[in-house]
């Protein structure tokens, strides 16, 4: 297993910072002949989004980013942190009347290999739009106040 996660990381780490092109009116028809759409929902959004999520798409088929890493039992927990998860139509739908309007999510198109895409959402902090400015999606949980 160890070679396994090595390669993928390899592979990961093969793939340039700058992939995240914006489209101006994402559609399904579009979306659908991508190679493979994805969503990344912010979990700090909302304390509910796991539950929201099985309501909408029957199944366990997404992944906690943050999971597996030293962010999963920090404060305030992998939880908070970004939610991959395939795109179908009723998921692309549900995400374009509530979540991309409160900016609690993006739509990524990459590869079919999640554990492949999960190692490189890992290895990111901010995400960079084509126009070189960081997008505010970001895959940092909420910093805690300080006094």
């Amino acid at each position: 297993m160890a070679g396994a996660a090595t390669d993928l990381m390899d592979e990961a780490s093969q793939w340039t910072r700058r992939v995240v092109k914006a489209l101006p009116c994402p559609d399904w028809a579009t979306l659908e002949q991508e190679t493979r759409p994805w969503i990344l929902l912010d979990g700090a959004h909302s304390d509910t989004l796991e539950n929201d999520l099985l309501q909408i798409r029957r199944g366990f088929e997404y992944r906690w980013v943050w999971r597996d890493t030293p962010r999963e039992y920090r404060n305030p927990g992998y939880r908070h942190g970004p939610l991959l998860v395939p795109l179908d139509e009723a998921l692309f739908t549900h995400a374009v009347e509530h979540w991309l309007r409160q900016q609690a999510g993006i739509i990524l198109v990459a590869p079919d290999d999640i554990h492949l895409l999960v190692a490189h959402l890992q290895q990111l902090h901010q995400l960079t739009g084509t126009d070189g400015f960081p997008l505010r999606f970001s895959l940092n949980g909420a910093r805690a106040l300080e006094e």
